[in-house]
C-alpha cells in the first residue's frame, strides 16, 4: 500500500482528521511549537498549505494509515541546484506503527526519481524515532545545537 498521497487529493474526512490532530493532539502541538490558542480550521489548513507549497516549490503529501485515514503530513521541497528538503509530522495515536518510516521511504524514492542529488532535514535531538528514520539511510549528520541536520546523498556523494 502506498503511504503517501498528494494533499490536493485529500477527502474532506482526511482534511478534518488532520485539522483535529493539529487542534487537539497536545503532544503533536507541542512538537510543532503551536501555542494554546492556535486553532486551525479546515479552510485555513487548505489555504495555508496551498500558499506554503507554492511559495516553497514544495509538494505536500498526506501520510495514510492502513485504512486510508490521514495520519500526518510529509513534504518534499526541491531546489534548482538538485537538493531536496523533507519535513513531516504524524499524529500521536499513529506513532510507533512504521507509517512515517514507510512514507519517508516513498519520499526518498520520489526525490531520487526527480533526479535530486540529496535530501536534507532537521530533527530535534530528543526525537529518537525521527533520528532512526534518517539514520537508516546512512546520512551525513551535522550538530546544530538542539537539532541535527541530516543529508542523504541519493546518487552517491556530491
Amino acid at each position: 500500500m502506498k503511504r503517501i498521497k498528494p494533499i490536493t487529493e485529500a477527502l474532506p474526512s482526511q482534511l478534518l482528521n488532520m485539522t483535529e490532530m493539529l487542534n487537539f493532539d497536545d503532544k503533536l502541538r507541542e512538537d510543532l511549537g503551536m501555542q494554546g490558542s492556535d486553532m486551525v480550521t479546515v479552510a485555513d489548513f487548505v489555504l495555508f498549505n496551498a500558499e506554503w507549497s507554492k511559495g516553497k516549490g514544495a509538494e505536500i503529501f498526506m501520510i495514510l494509515d492502513d485504512d486510508g485515514e490521514a495520519a500526518g503530513m510529509i513534504t518534499l521541497t526541491s531546489s534548482k541546484d538538485g537538493r531536496g528538503r523533507c519535513g513531516y509530522w504524524v499524529g500521536t495515536r499513529y506513532r510507533g506503527r512504521g507509517l512515517c518510516s514507510e512514507a519517508f521511504a516513498e519520499i526518498v524514492e520520489t526525490a531520487h526519481d526527480l533526479g535530486l542529488a540529496s535530501l536534507n532535514g532537521t530533527v530535534s535531538k530528543d526525537n529518537d524515532c525521527s533520528m532512526r528514520i534518517w539514520e537508516h539511510y546512512s546520512p551525513d549528520m551535522e550538530d546544530k545545537g538542539r537539532n541535527y541536520s541530516f543529508t542523504i546523498f541519493l546518487n552517491g556523494r556530491e
